[in-house]
């Protein structure tokens, strides 16, 4: 029975076959960190000899790079924590609440 290769593990393999003393030169965008982790995998599994890896990025982390800002993303977590604020204290009253108001 064939292993049929993913397109990672081609793309990875060409480049390995070809020069990879040059590919310190190479930036490779993904779409997402895990197509990234999985790619430099097959890279280093492919090579034969120690190599400098190249540029491995994400296409968000890439445009951010050239554009020179940063993704933020609202916080979907369950701690109250990061949902209201920290913790502070009121002149005059006698509890704790979260720097939105919400009582603590």
């Amino acid at each position: 029975m064939s292993h049929k290769s993913t397109f990672l593990q081609s793309i990875a393999k060409r480049f390995c076959n070809e020069n990879t003393s040059e590919l310190k030169d190479f930036c490779f965008i993904f779409p997402n960190r895990r197509s990234c982790t999985f790619f430099e995998k097959e890279l280093v599994s492919f090579s034969k000899n120690s190599f400098v890896l190249p540029h491995i990025t994400t296409i968000t982390d890439f445009v951010c790079d050239i554009t020179n800002t940063f993704e933020c993303t609202e916080y979907s977590g369950d701690l109250d924590i990061y949902k209201h604020g920290f913790v502070k204290t009121e002149p005059n009253k006698k509890y704790f609440m979260y720097d939105d108001g919400t009582p603590f």
